[in-house]
């Protein structure tokens, strides 16, 4: 149990974990923290699929407006989905329980596909 170093106050094992969570990266990977940074990141592979959107308001995450929709990345057939329904997917192998969150190994696809390839990469399609 770990005590406070200026009071000796016992300090729980939960509120000490969740003050010292932070964005790490470990062999070329990144992975985040908090729901602000999965938000920026869904926003940025939003727009790497051709898709468009607007955040209002920083500190809310549900002020999220799509101007225009994005190509699924996932489907051999290329459709169109929105910012609500389309889904992020890492395209990595799962370590361990955690997902890679970096750019580079995320995918804007349709419920339908991230479903079907949950846990698994999807081969990559060239468009």
């Amino acid at each position: 149990m770990r005590r406070c170093p200026q009071c000796g106050y016992r300090l729980s094992a939960r509120k000490t974990q969740q003050q010292t969570k932070r964005t790490f990266e470990r062999n070329g990977h990144e992975y985040l923290v908090g729901v602000l940074a999965h938000t920026r990141r869904r926003l940025e592979i939003f727009r790497n699929a051709g898709g468009e959107a607007t955040w209002f308001d920083e500190s809310d995450p549900a002020s999220v407006e799509e101007i225009k929709p994005a190509t699924c990345q996932g489907c051999t057939e290329p459709h169109l989905i929105g910012w609500s329904e389309g889904h992020w997917h890492h395209n990595v192998k799962s370590k361990g329980g955690k997902r890679c969150d970096c750019a580079a190994c995320g995918m804007f696809v349709c419920a339908m596909i991230h479903e079907f390839y949950r846990n698994k990469v999807i081969p990559v399609i060239q468009r």
